[in-house]
């Protein structure tokens, strides 16, 4: 990473990733909940997903302090030379947005946008629903909010739908693919976070995540 950052004069800092194996009970249950969690989402996380939430949180913060824009990509990513120009738009783009807005760079083809709402400009689309965080840019709103929704952690970190849906994100995609990703490096969140239900497993998870998440929209609407 730091050979790619250097080659395109980009400057950089790393974020030492938290292992959630690494963490103790107590840590666990300091800034997770569980039960909202199984409300939110359906089911609980694995503790590669609290780690992955924790190493993005720190980010949000440093975004808060730093008063500006900020950048994440993750360590298993290859750059194009488009990366530069892309970081400059995204920037300039942020700068100019009022509401808490996140603009992902596509890793894959199947993120770039296909749920297009309207376009802003020739290089982003709004969209309403994505996965992963291999790339993305964040305004100093949007960092602010995402500390909010992750106090405490209760969904995976790239649960965009719900933080687009529920929490008023503004989520754009940059329409252009300047990454790829290394899909076939092991990841220590763990691969049992995409299983799949099936069968009557399937039916049980679709009742509990309505009902679920009819309790917590009235959680939410009481704490505001």
């Amino acid at each position: 990473m730091q050979a790619q950052f250097e080659r395109l004069s980009l400057p950089f800092e790393f974020i030492n990733a938290i292992d959630g194996r690494e963490l103790t009970d107590d840590e666990i249950t300091a800034v997770y909940s569980k039960w909202r969690t199984r409300f939110c989402y359906g089911k609980g996380l694995m503790r590669g997903e609290i780690g992955c939430a924790l190493s993005h949180i720190e980010f949000y913060r440093r975004v808060v302090t730093d008063n500006a824009p900020g950048f994440v990509f993750e360590d298993d990513v290859e750059l194009t030379l488009s990366v530069k120009s892309a970081v400059d738009n995204v920037e300039t783009f942020l700068a100019g947005c009022k509401e808490p807005c996140l603009v992902q760079l596509p890793g894959l083809e199947r993120d770039l946008p296909h749920d297009v709402n309207k376009c802003s400009g020739e290089s982003f689309a709004k969209a309403f629903s994505a996965m992963g965080t291999y790339a993305y840019g964040v305004n100093q709103s949007a960092a602010k909010l995402l500390l909010k929704a992750f106090t405490p952690i209760k969904f995976p970190i790239d649960y965009y739908r719900h933080l687009i849906r529920y929490y008023g994100l503004d989520f754009y995609v940059y329409k252009q693919k300047v990454i790829s990703v290394d899909m076939e490096s092991e990841s220590t969140i763990g691969a049992e976070r995409f299983s799949v239900h099936k069968g009557i497993g399937l039916v049980c998870y679709k009742l509990w995540r309505l009902f679920g998440k009819t309790i917590d929209d009235a959680i939410r609407i009481m704490e505001k």
